[in-house]
């Protein structure tokens, strides 16, 4: 078996690296409170990770502060178990961008729950735009598995969708690290990218192969992005998954 690292170029269809490279990725807490900056979201609303985290996404979302309570909108993600649509949000320099986002329902293992707000500027076509069709933001095409990973690389934060793709329930999976759960050199070298991803602060795209150990039959076909997770003084706190 072997992982491959690919670039933006030779990536496949699983995975577009230009979906991942313009998607902006931050993490919120259970009252929407910024627990977490990438450096992609600094890139599309101009905000380093020092100057938001610990602050309400309000800050950045002006119909929070204009129309819905954030405690509503909040409530509304729970109920819902997320919310995908079209917003506006506000830049540093106050310019409103109009974006595509989603909300995405993340649980810990001791029953915490997180959010992952992914947003793409609207006005940006994507790489499929050349052939002719333009695809929305990443998360907004189902089935996308999302996890949250610790300094020490085990999982502390995982959505409904892992499971169907790699049989992996949260409680297997929940505390533990790629190297618990799956067989062979594939989970070293993915946690190596991993160690990568924090000491660097950048985003990562890997495609691989392997057998899962929930399943028979021939290897699976993954594609998994790897962003880092900055808190307040900009320092490492985990990596966003998403495959």
């Amino acid at each position: 078996m072997t992982t491959i690292s690919l670039d933006a170029v030779t990536l496949g269809k699983q995975l577009n690296a230009s979906d991942i490279f313009d998607t902006a990725i931050a993490l919120l807490d259970e009252q929407g409170t910024v627990a977490a900056w990438t450096h992609t979201a600094e890139r599309l609303l101009g905000y380093p990770a020092g100057d938001i985290v610990g602050r309400s996404a309000a800050l950045v979302l002006p119909s929070l502060d204009e129309a819905t309570p954030t405690s509503a909108f909040v409530e509304r993600c729970r109920a819902e178990n997320g919310w995908p649509g079209a917003t506006a949000v506000r830049r540093r320099d106050g310019r409103v961008l109009d974006v595509n986002v989603r909300i995405t329902a993340l649980h810990g293992q001791d029953g915490s729950a997180r959010w992952l707000a992914s947003m793409t500027d609207a006005g940006m076509p994507s790489g499929d735009a050349v052939d002719g069709s333009v695809r929305g933001p990443l998360l907004a095409r189902a089935p996308i598995g999302v996890g949250i990973r610790d300094r020490q690389l085990r999982s502390i934060y995982v959505n409904d969708v892992a499971e169907s793709h790699d049989g992996l329930s949260p409680d297997r999976r929940l505390g533990r690290r790629f190297t618990d759960v799956l067989p062979g050199a594939n989970a070293e070298t993915i946690e190596a990218v991993m160690r990568q991803v924090l000491q660097n602060g950048t985003t990562k795209i890997h495609e691989y192969r392997t057998w899962l150990p929930t399943s028979q039959g021939a290897e699976k076909p993954f594609a998994v992005s790897f962003q880092c997770l900055q808190g307040a003084d900009g320092e490492s706190l985990g990596v966003c998954v998403i495959s």
